[in-house]
């Protein structure tokens, strides 16, 4: 929930909202909210330093300078505390093509560590015909305010659409690496889009997730409000080498 007031000066909003971080990876994923969703593997949440949700206390000012939109956000008490959110982003449109990057800064990993966590991406699109081809490349340091290789990881997507009268089939990679152990999750999901209509779709998708030996990553909500995830230990934890694959259906309808 947020307000804000629009004008020949951009746009200034006042709430909950999404970070430019957050805003700029979802520009290259395909299957957001769905098992597909690259955040199965991409995801970093450690503690309260969460890089992939919607922030509190936020004030956001966006404007545009031609081909160039800009992006600055400052949050603030994040967790009830005096942790602080920064970020900005800045992204280019020029006919088929569109590139973003965004970076962020996260005050002592919102309190939880000794020194702040930061992060950077940087996505692109190129539409050609019926077709479009995304790309993304990310990198997290001191996740959680831990200083030092424990919390530094990066991933890199791509993906391609095509879409045939009614159809859109689509195909995407995404591999989401740790520093500290060295051991990497990827994620490829295939799936395709009908539209009955302007209004309703159906859709399937597969996944399939592959883990390193040290990794341990699983499905989680995907649009469908439960979690999958990969074989777990008596405490419940995901057993690192294991893998995961599943079938997702569902429908659309925008009222």
């Amino acid at each position: 929930l947020y307000l804000g007031v629009k004008g020949g000066f951009g746009q200034v909003i006042a709430g909950r909202h999404d970070m430019p971080f957050k805003t700029v990876g979802r520009k290259a994923d395909l299957f957001g909210d769905s098992i597909g969703d690259h955040r199965q593997v991409t995801r970093a949440k450690v503690g309260d330093d969460d890089w992939a949700d919607r922030r509190d206390h936020l004030i956001m000012y966006t404007n545009k300078f031609g081909a160039v939109d800009a992006k600055f956000a400052y949050g603030v008490g994040q967790n009830g505390d005096k942790s602080e959110d920064m970020g900005l982003s800045l992204g280019y449109k020029a006919d088929a093509l569109t590139v973003m990057f965004a970076y962020e800064d996260h005050g002592k990993g919102n309190l939880n560590g000794d020194t702040n966590s930061s992060g950077m991406m940087l996505t692109g699109a190129y539409s050609m015909n019926n077709m479009t081809f995304l790309a993304g490349y990310g990198e997290l340091s001191d996740i959680d305010g831990d200083k030092g290789d424990a919390g530094q990881g990066t991933m890199y997507t791509l993906g391609g659409k095509m879409k045939s009268g009614m159809n859109t089939f689509k195909l995407q990679y995404t591999e989401a690496e740790s520093d500290v152990s060295k051991s990497a999750s990827s994620l490829v999901a295939v799936g395709v889009d009908h539209n009955f209509s302007k209004k309703t779709q159906v859709y399937a998708v597969y996944a399939t997730i592959m883990n390193d030996d040290a990794a341990g990553a699983g499905f989680t909500n995907g649009g469908h409000a439960n979690t999958v995830g990969v074989a777990r230990n008596d405490d419940s934890t995901a057993k690192p080498g294991q893998d995961a694959s599943g079938f997702s259906f569902g429908m659309i309808h925008k009222f």
